[in-house]
């Protein structure tokens, strides 16, 4: 050990002194506080109303369907592009698999004749 530990006493701290808080001069508002006007109550989530009739008509504004359709229409490409991309991945995947199959085939050929060509080498005759 190059530093052999030593047990250090330390001496008791003396005990904290008792402190007088201050004395704060008091100061009284001169000019009245302005009246704040009423802040609208906070909006909570709107109530659920109770199912309709799937055979009443349901009203909707012209701009917000078309906001929808458009936005179905998206979410359908989208759709469409990310199926194209998971075809293109699941056929790298098996050119893949097939690649290291013969990759493995191959080594294993190669050690196969290693082999024989070991035993041939040192046969005892």
């Amino acid at each position: 050990m190059l530093f052999p530990k030593r047990e250090k006493k330390l001496p008791e701290l003396p005990p904290l002194p008792q402190l007088e808080e201050p004395e704060f001069p008091k100061y009284e508002s001169r000019a009245p506080l302005p009246k704040l006007p009423k802040l609208p109550p906070l909006r909570t989530q709107p109530q659920m109303r109770e199912s309709r009739n799937l055979d009443e008509p349901v009203f909707v504004k012209i701009d917000k369907y078309k906001n929808a359709v458009s936005s179905l229409s998206d979410i359908q490409s989208k759709v469409k592009e990310a199926e194209a991309a998971m075809k293109k991945l699941n056929e790298l995947k098996e050119l893949e698999d097939r690649e290291m199959t013969h990759w493995h085939e191959t080594v294993e050929s190669i050690k196969d004749k290693l082999l024989s060509i070991d035993k041939k080498l040192f046969e005892v005759k």
